[in-house]
This record gives structure tokens, sequence and C-alpha cells, in this order.
């Protein structure tokens, strides 16, 4: 009798991605297909020159005019960051940095109001399955969400995403859903990439998408990445 086994995401030719990464701007792209070979994602980090539509137009006509392929927009998650110092990335997601003076000395950078900070990460594991717990603060509040899940390396990444998410919940006050957790290469680095759907009144779904370099520990890139997405939605 043969064993049923489920599809396994393929990695389209490297020649497509590396025609993505000459796009200016392009700093890292990740394409994944069907069996078939049909784009199903398309995950690329860019600066922030031009709007994320016209990154996601500029793609299409290099999948179209070079490789032949039309692609939905729907599949291209863009990821925009901002073009100066690596510093960025870490307020983005809610923690701050030391910025160096003219004359070298360091000067701490004021956590931005009103944006929600990571503070811990607690995970358990069972016999098959794992607790998440993630810990924030916000102001004077303290958020805590958890998520329960299949116990392995592969799905920590989305269980600690969907844990962030929980703990924002009521302040968003938006319907949240984490789409895609993962961990994609950037050049040398490695980054935790999230996408979350929300269901906004009067706008219908709206996809939000953000980043985190991993430094040391990729669970705390996961959880800050959630942040990045969200957290200029909650600083209006």
């Amino acid at each position: 009798m043969l064993s049923s086994r489920p599809t396994v995401p393929l990695r389209l030719s490297p020649d497509f991605e590396d025609a993505i990464r000459a796009i200016p701007g392009v700093r890292a792209a990740s394409v994944v297909t069907d069996a078939a070979g049909t784009p199903t994602e398309v995950h690329v980090v860019t600066g922030d020159e031009k709007p994320a539509k016209q990154y996601v137009r500029d793609i299409q006509s290099v999948g179209m005019a070079g490789f032949d392929l039309e692609l939905d927009h729907r599949v291209v998650s863009i990821v925009q960051l901002p073009t100066v110092g690596p510093s960025v990335l870490t307020a983005l997601a809610g923690d701050a940095q030391p910025l160096t003076t003219e004359q070298g000395a360091a000067e701490p950078v004021a956590e931005p109001t009103h944006r929600a900070i990571l503070r811990s990460i607690d995970l358990t594991n069972r016999e098959s399955t794992s607790d998440v717990r993630v810990t924030l603060t916000l102001d004077e509040l303290q958020l805590t969400g958890l998520a329960t899940g299949p116990k392995g390396s592969s799905q920590r990444p989305r269980l600690i995403a969907e844990a962030t998410l929980r703990a924002l919940g009521e302040l968003l006050g938006w319907t949240c859903h984490v789409d895609t957790a993962q961990i994609v290469a950037a050049g040398t680095n490695q980054i935790a990439l999230t996408t979350i759907s929300a269901v906004i009144p009067r706008l219908g779904v709206q996809i939000f998408s953000g980043c985190a370099v991993i430094r040391d520990d990729e669970s705390d890139a996961v959880a800050r990445s959630v942040l990045a997405a969200v957290n200029r939605h909650l600083t209006g």
C-alpha cells in the first residue's frame, strides 16, 4: 500500500530570486512554489525608496518578461525597512538601542510612546505539544498572550507569533490571524518574517507584515517581527 505524503513546497529556480534581488531597492527575496512550479509565496524585503505597490508591479514585470510567470499580486509579500541605520530594525520592534554621537559617546534612544515592548517569552514543552506565553508592556499595561500547538522547532515560529498577536488582541480591536511566520535568509543574515491578516471595519481584510533580524534568539526575533507589523498601527 502506498502511503500518501503531504505536498512539500519547492524552491523555484534561483535565477528568479536573483532577478528579483536585482530590482533596485530589493534587499532579499525568497520564492516558494507548489509541486507544479507555480509561485505560491514571494517574500521580498525592500527599502522604502518607493511604494510597496510599485515593488509588486516590478516583481510581476520581471516574472512575466524574464520567466513567463503571471504572478497574482496576492502572493507577493513586501516588507519595507527604512533606509537608515541598523538601529531602526530594533526601534520598529519596540526595543531601544544606543546611538553614537560625533564625539563617540553613546546616547540612549527614548522608547516611543504607545508602542508595545517585548518583555519575555516562556516556552513549555510537553509530550506532544508546546505552550508559549509572551509578555509585553505598553505604557503602564502588562499584556500576556498564550498559544498551544504541536511540539517541534518547525512549529515554534508560528506559536510565538500567535501568542504575541493574542497579547495585542484587545489593543488592536480587530479580528487578526497569523498567516505566516517563518525564518528567511537575507544575504548572510537570518530574518524572522511574519504576515498578519486583519479584518478592519470599512476596509475589509488588510495584510500587515513585519520582520526582525535574528541576533541571538530566534524566538525573540519572531515576536519582534509581529510587533514590527502592528506597532505602527497602534501609534496611528
